[in-house]
C-alpha cells in the first residue's frame, strides 16, 4: 500500500473482539482482501477496513475505490481461476485462487462472505462474517 501511495483507513470497535475461529486462516483471508484492494486500486486510491460486532457476528469489510466490478465479475469473483476485469491493467495478475480461498476458510468457520460493486470505475466492497462473536470493552 505504501508502495503505491494508498491511504488507508481502520475503522475499529473500541474493546477487544473474541471469536472461535482459526487465526491464521482469518489473517489470510484479511490479507487477500486487502492484497485486491492494493491491487485493484489506482494510485493514491483509498481502502477502508471496517470492523463490527452485531447480535454476536463479526463483520469484517474491504472498501477501495478502485476499479470495480461488473455484474458478471461479481457473480464469478468467489470461483476457483476467476480473473476480473482490470487484471492487465494492474500488471499484477494473480492465479484467481485467493478468492476462492477466503471463501472456502470463511464458510468452514460458518461464516459468509460478499463482493458488492456499483460497476466498473466505481469500488469494490468486499466482507465477510462469522458467528460467535463477541465485544469486550
Amino acid at each position: 500500500m505504501n508502495a503505491r501511495a494508498l491511504e488507508i483507513e481502520l475503522k475499529l470497535p473500541q474493546g477487544n473482539i473474541w471469536v472461535n475461529a482459526d487465526e491464521v486462516r482469518l489473517i489470510q483471508v484479511l490479507q487477500n482482501l486487502l492484497s485486491n484492494a492494493t491491487k485493484f486500486t489506482p494510485e493514491g486510491g483509498r481502502v477502508e477496513v471496517r470492523v463490527s460486532v452485531e447480535q454476536e457476528h463479526l463483520r469484517v469489510e474491504v472498501a477501495d475505490n478502485g476499479v470495480g466490478m461488473s455484474a458478471q465479475t461479481l457473480d464469478d469473483v468467489f470461483q476457483l481461476f476467476s480473473q476480473g476485469e482490470g487484471v492487465r491493467e494492474t500488471h499484477q495478475p494473480g492465479l484467481g485462487i485467493g478468492l476462492a480461498l477466503a471463501r472456502s476458510i470463511v464458510e468452514m468457520h460458518g461464516g459468509i462472505i460478499s463482493a458488492a460493486s456499483a460497476g466498473p470505475g466505481k469500488g469494490s466492497v468486499f466482507s465477510f462474517e462469522l458467528p460467535g462473536a463477541q465485544l469486550q470493552a
